[in-house]
Formats: C-alpha cells, sequence, structure tokens
C-alpha cells in the first residue's frame, strides 16, 4: 500500500464521525481511481467500512457518499486482474453484508452486475439470503432495493442457461415459482386493492405452498412472502389473502412454515367479518380449518395473540361442532384467562358455553381443587355460571372435602353463589331457625356475626349482605315489605345483586302503587336483564298512569335493553320516540351483533 493509500485510510479512521471530512476522503479516492491509479483494497474496504459504520445521524449523506465509492469499486474492477476483481468482491460480500442493515441493499443494488459477472454461482447463495432479509424488513428504502433485486433475480431465471439453472437451484423452485414470487411481490406495492386480488387470485396457485417437497431454501422464501401478505393492511386484499390460506392450507403446514400464530395474527381484526362488505371470513372456513388432530396445537398459538371480541369468538365457536379430545389443563386454563378478558358481555356469556361443551372430557377429569381454579379463570363475578350438576358431581366425589374447604372462598362465592347457608350450618353450629321465613333480618345478622366471628370490615359486609339477600328471598310479596314496615331501598342498598332480583320478582305481581316513588327509579337504575326489565315494565304499565308510564319509558328506560313492551295499547308517540332513540349501528358497531347470530 503506497503512502497515499495509507494516508487516506488513517483519514477515513479517523474522521468516520465528521460528515464533511470523510466527504474529502471519498472524494480523494474517487479522484485517484478516475486518474487511473489504482487504490488498494485495503483503502476501499476502509472508506466503505467508515462510510456504513459511522453516525447514522444523516442517512441521505451517507448513501451519497457510498454510492461514490462503490463507483470507486466498479471502476478499480474494470482494470485489475480477474482474481483480484474477485477477490476484492468476495471480501465486500462477506465483510460488508454482515451488519450493515441501512446500506445492505444499496451495496446489492450498486454491485449486483458485478456479483454476477465476477462471482458467479459462487455469489448466489449470499446474494439470495441478503436479498430475503432485505424483503423482510420494515424499512422502506430496503423493501425497495429488495424488490429491485427480485426483479433482476427474475430476469435471470427467464435466460436460461447455467447461470439461469443455478440460482434455481440455490432457489430450490422452479422459474415458474419464482415468476409468480417476484409478480405478487411487484404488484403488493399497487394502490388499486382489486388489481392486487386479481394477481393474488392468478399467481398463488403457482407457488405450490400445499407441496410436500418444498426445500428448506425455498420454503424459508415462502415463509417470507407470506409473512408480507399476513401483514397486509388492506381489508380487501387480507381477506383474499386469508380466504386462500383457510381453503388450501391446514394448521399443520402453517406450523411447519412457522407461521401460524402471524396467521392468527392477521385474522385478528374485526372488519374481516362484515357481512355487510363485498367479501368477509365465512364461518364455514373457520370450521374446516382445525382438523381434530390439531387442536391442542392451535390452542397454543390462540394463547399467544391479543385478541378483539368477534374473531376470537368465531374462532371459539368454529370448535362448536368438535369432539375436544382431553388437552392438558394448563392449556385450559390459559384459554379461560382469554375468554374470561372478551370485554363484550353477549360475546362471553355465549364462548363460555362453549368452552364448557367443547372441553367436556378435560373439565370432568379434572379435581375439585382444578375445576374450580379452572372456573375462576373462567367467569367474571357477574357472569352467569350454571354447571353446577357438574360442580355438585366433584364435591361428592371428593373425598376429603376438609381439606378443601378453602376453595370455598370469597371468589368462589361470587361466582357459584354456592349454599353458604349449608356451610354455616354444618361448620359453624348456626341456629337454622334464624334463617327460615318470618325471621327478623336484624337478629339474623346478630346471630350470625356471632357465630361466625367475623374479623374484617369485608367479612362483616360480606355477612350482611347476604343475610339482606336470604330475608327479601324468603318474602312472599311486595305488601310483606309494608306489614313489616321494612324499606325497600335500605334493602337494595344493603343487598347484592339477588336482593335487586327479588325485588323486581315482587314488584312483577304487586297489584298495587308502591308507596315510595323513588324505589321504582333505583330499581330502574339497577337492572340489566331482560327478565328484571320485564317485571318493572308490568308493574308500571299497570299501576301508573299513561303519562307516567310514558314518562318512566322515555326518561329512564329508554337506555336499557327492551326486548318487549306490555301487551296493551301505547300512544304513537311513544313508539316514535322509542324509533328515534339513538343513532343506528353502522361499521364495526354492527359487526359483531351480526356475527353472533
Amino acid at each position: 500500500m503506497d503512502l497515499m493509500d495509507k494516508l487516506l485510510c488513517e483519514l477515513a479512521e479517523i474522521l468516520r464521525d465528521h460528515e464533511p471530512g470523510l466527504k474529502r476522503v471519498v472524494q480523494g479516492m474517487f479522484d485517484l481511481v478516475q486518474d487511473n491509479v489504482n487504490c488498494s483494497t485495503q483503502l476501499m474496504h476502509k472508506v466503505i467500512s467508515a462510510v456504513i459504520s459511522g453516525s447514522q445521524e444523516h442517512t441521505s449523506t451517507r448513501r451519497h457518499l457510498l454510492a461514490r465509492a462503490l463507483v470507486c469499486v466498479q471502476l478499480q474492477i474494470s482494470r485489475i486482474p480477474a482474481d483480484d476483481g474477485a477477490l476484492l468482491l468476495q471480501e465486500l460480500l462477506t465483510g460488508t453484508l454482515d451488519d450493515v442493515y441501512p446500506y445492505t441493499g444499496q451495496i446489492l443494488e450498486h454491485l449486483f452486475e458485478n456479483f454476477v459477472s465476477v462471482l458467479g454461482a459462487n455469489c448466489f447463495l449470499r446474494l439470495l439470503d441478503a436479498t430475503r432479509e432485505l424483503l423482510l424488513s420494515q424499512e422502506p428504502q430496503n423493501c425497495k432495493s429488495s424488490n429491485f433485486l427480485i426483479s433482476k433475480i427474475q430476469k435471470m431465471c427467464k435466460i436460461g442457461g447455467e447461470q439461469s439453472e443455478a440460482l434455481l437451484n440455490c432457489l430450490q423452485c422452479s422459474a415458474q415459482q419464482w415468476t409468480a414470487f417476484a409478480v405478487i411481490i411487484a404488484d403488493l406495492k399497487n394502490q388499486d386493492s382489486n388489481v392486487v386480488v386479481s394477481t393474488l387470485e392468478m399467481q398463488l396457485p403457482q407457488l405450490k405452498l400445499m407441496s410436500p417437497d418444498l426445500g428448506d431454501r425455498w420454503l424459508a422464501w415462502l415463509r417470507t412472502l407470506c409473512l408480507r401478505l399476513l401483514q397486509e393492511d388492506r381489508i380487501q386484499v387480507l381477506c383474499k389473502i386469508l380466504q386462500y390460506f383457510l381453503a388450501h392450507l391446514s394448521v399443520e403446514q402453517l406450523v411447519r412454515f412457522n407461521l401460524l400464530s402471524e396467521f392468527l395474527v392477521a385474522t385478528n381484526r374485526s372488519q374481516l367479518f362484515n357481512l355487510e362488505a363485498y367479501n368477509w371470513l365465512k364461518k364455514e372456513q373457520l370450521e374446516l380449518f382445525v382438523t381434530d388432530g390439531h387442536v391442542e396445537t392451535f390452542l397454543e398459538a390462540l394463547m399467544t395473540v391479543s385478541w378483539v371480541n368477534v374473531p376470537l369468538f368465531l374462532w371459539l365457536r368454529s370448535f362448536k361442532s368438535k369432539r375436544v379430545q382431553r388437552v392438558p389443563k394448563e392449556l385450559l386454563i390459559k384459554l379461560c384467562f382469554v375468554v374470561r378478558a372478551i370485554g363484550n358481555f353477549d360475546f362471553r356469556v355465549t364462548a363460555q358455553d362453549y368452552v364448557l361443551l367443547m372441553f367436556k372430557d378435560t373439565i370432568d377429569a379434572l379435581s375439585l381443587r382444578d375445576y374450580i381454579v379452572c372456573m375462576e379463570s373462567l367467569f367474571n363475578k357477574a357472569d352467569p355460571y350454571l354447571d353446577y350438576d357438574r360442580l355438585e358431581k366433584k364435591i361428592y366425589k371428593c373425598k376429603d372435602l376438609d381439606n378443601h374447604i378453602d376453595l370455598f372462598n370469597r371468589r368462589s362465592f361470587d361466582i357459584f353463589s354456592h349454599d353458604v347457608w349449608r356451610l354455616n350450618n354444618i361448620y359453624y353450629k348456626v341456629n337454622t331457625s334464624l334463617l327460615q321465613k318470618g325471621a327478623s333480618l336484624g337478629k339474623m345478622q346478630a346471630h350470625l356475626l356471632e357465630r361466625l366471628d367475623c374479623q374484617t370490615s369485608e367479612e362483616t359486609s360480606f355477612l350482611k349482605a347476604r343475610c339482606v339477600d336470604l330475608f327479601t328471598s324468603n318474602l312472599d310479596s311486595w305488601r310483606q315489605m309494608d306489614e313489616l314496615e321494612i324499606d325497600p331501598l335500605e334493602l337494595l342498598k344493603q343487598g347484592t345483586e339477588k336482593t335487586m332480583s327479588t325485588l323486581t320478582r315482587l314488584l312483577g305481581v304487586h297489584g298495587n302503587r308502591i308507596k315510595n316513588e323513588t324505589v321504582l327509579s333505583a330499581l330502574i337504575a339497577r337492572v340489566r336483564y331482560f327478565c328484571h326489565i320485564n317485571n318493572v315494565l308490568d308493574y308500571a304499565y299497570r299501576n301508573l298512569t299513561e303519562e307516567e308510564f310514558e314518562s318512566c319509558i322515555t326518561n329512564q328506560m329508554i337506555h336499557k335493553r327492551l326486548d318487549r313492551l306490555p301487551d296493551g295499547k301505547l300512544s304513537i308517540s311513544l313508539y316514535l320516540k322509542l324509533l328515534l332513540y339513538g343513532e343506528p349501528t353502522k361499521g364495526l358497531a354492527r359487526t359483531g351483533p351480526k356475527c353472533k347470530n
């Protein structure tokens, strides 16, 4: 290495983070090459290394400097002996493409023809691997470079001859398969979704995704393409992609591509299931996708996704017709957590029913302790639990129930609403006569607080509230509260949902107007379910004036979920107010209810 080369090498190292100085170094090397002075390989490597590994703050400037340096490489190769040129390119290929993320594409684009013409088939594998890595990148410049390189490779494959054959051998695919690959990649940039969909319809079958004898390298390319496809943002295009996958691929094949989780993430968009759209994913397509032998694998992947309501519900519903064999209890409990997190109440309750039905064999085999853990993972406090027969059988079969009494805690009570009074009688010697009809609420609470020895304010309030529930459930009519001079508002305040339920039931058959009008408003504020709402409506229609009834509907109950109005003639104005209330749902707000049916 002569003195000038040595000086430029030292300057390149010193000035790698100094843009103006590094620019002068590159210009110096460029001037030398332009003057037919051969620069050393070491100088070229040093300058290129300084450009690509220095400060990344001004990438556009660095790209310009790198382009000048690569022109020097091309000019140098045209003058030096072939072996020296091959050595220079080989060193560039192996030494600078390992960790040059922002500039790999630029180097490959600029020197592609040189790599192919000088190194021949010896560089194909490294060129292909680098191109595939660029295709995986989210950086726009890298994606642009990968598209350029894929187009170049396609042209080489079309030409035929030894190089074309060697290239296809490295890809482990046919020219037809690579052409389909390149056409899909190129058309994904098209802004017209219809054009992209048309391309996918024609070219996806040419890839032979389902072939059982795919080579590892072609498999890697297909995985890269599928990953790009599954990341598509346009719903129309993504829907067509997923429909093809659902129709032609299986769980096993997606596992082979290591894409099952990514596939499920792609389906996690409610817009894909919009029945009012031009095209949508249909429940039959989901049902046919998961075969009986791969349920466990599918569920494990399902756990990795942060689901939105509609797609998760529809995937779970696709299992409804299947007889799922036993799965590990840990996997079932994870699924229960996922279902419990569904935000929409109707979806969640239906999905809970699906879990109890589909995984019957697994749930039946659980011990009492594991069963309770599973149910606590599946149900929220306000969710209706109806699996009492199975719970009763497990309690009956449990040989050491005393060792399981810790399971019947506040959390389990909130879910199962189990017979706390039976436990009190067995373990605390409670005077059950104080729990019967006609017993005083105050005496009931005082006796139980004394017998159960509550230690905390939470325990005390829990017990008092359940006493109110029991006392209210012992009432035969609303009139009894008047006779006992008990304020329904106090019962509502002190009791739980059960007290509210009992009061609405009694009110629904009460034949007279209640004394305290504020009780009706308090009940309306609490009711959620149709049965409770209908009881309140029946009372109001029977005992209020027409004007008061319509005022009650329009001012207090109109925002409730009404499934019917009382039989009888109502004013036209009330019907109009109900019809005009609120705004018509559209978009995603309509997707959920339609998908549930």
